[in-house]
């Protein structure tokens, strides 16, 4: 049986950061235009899902109200 070689916490962790240091460099990050021309996408589409939600609980409520009765 081979034995196994344990490394330090902390020599584990320096090699984490290096790594993800290194793959962060690799990142194509978007200009600032991009990133608030996407943002204001991302906000209406959150508008328009939690508009088509409300719609649809207050349209159950009213159904299962008129059931109810």
């Amino acid at each position: 049986m081979e034995k196994k070689q344990t490394k330090s916490v902390f020599s584990r962790l320096g090699r984490y950061l290096r790594e993800s240091r290194a793959e962060l460099r690799k990142v194509i990050w978007p200009s600032r235009q991009e990133t608030t021309a996407l943002t204001g996408v991302v906000l209406i589409s959150v508008v328009f899902v939690a508009v088509g939600i409300w719609l649809a609980d207050t349209i159950a409520g009213l159904l299962m109200g008129f059931i109810l009765r």
